[in-house]
């Protein structure tokens, strides 16, 4: 009995949250994006500053400075996660899903392929749009060639995103609502890495401005 209650106690919050994901996936999805967004620009500048400064023996010298905080990109970041990632991604995966062959339980690779051939391209074109329009493009022909030059890289790095993320919330068992959560968790970390690579390189060349 002893057992039973204590199980009851840890499933209670897990089963809460999930109500509240299954009941505004959209909305959940969407928030959880523009919070993860919009941190990206403060924790790619701190651990920028911190690789270099260790990497130099120079923490707390005034010859490296912390990277000014670049409000206009995190007020960007923030809605690009609110009003286009977020739905977009909950949409796509929801078409995904959608076939009866992702219902079932099915080998992983099947979910590698459908998140490389069909999820990433069209996300793709989401992101890169956003970044040109972020850049200073307006016309049509602006925002085609920045998809140009980096669709094929980008899509390849949400390839790997998506497909990591969908192995991960199907050998969860839980809802599927879940799955675009987990996928935004995994872009989080590739936005991560490469904003923290290009404010590394901005601070050895003495640049500490986007």
């Amino acid at each position: 009995m002893a057992l039973d209650m204590q199980h009851l106690q840890w499933s209670r919050p897990r089963t809460w949250q999930l109500k509240r994901l299954e009941n505004r996936p959209i909305l959940v999805g969407s928030l959880l994006a523009a919070c993860l967004y919009g941190s990206s620009e403060l924790a790619a500048s701190a651990i920028a500053w911190l690789m270099v400064a260790r990497s130099t023996d120079q923490i707390g010298s005034r010859k490296i400075k912390l990277p000014k905080v670049n409000y206009r990109r995190i007020l960007y970041l923030t809605s690009y996660g609110f009003l286009a990632s977020g739905p977009s991604l909950y949409y796509l995966i929801r078409v995904v899903r959608g076939y009866a062959f992702m219902e079932s339980r099915k080998p992983d690779r099947l979910r590698l392929i459908l998140g490389g051939l069909l999820i990433a391209p069209i996300y793709s074109l989401i992101y890169l749009t956003a970044v040109s329009i972020y850049s200073g493009g307006r016309t049509v022909s602006e925002i085609i060639s920045t998809i140009k030059i980096g669709f094929f890289p980008t899509s390849k790095m949400l390839a790997l995103c998506f497909s990591s993320g969908l192995v991960t919330a199907g050998s969860t068992r839980l809802s599927q609502d879940v799955y675009a959560p987990i996928c935004s968790l995994f872009m989080y970390a590739m936005e991560l890495a490469a904003m923290t690579a290009a404010k590394r390189r901005r601070l050895l060349r003495g640049k500490d401005k986007d």
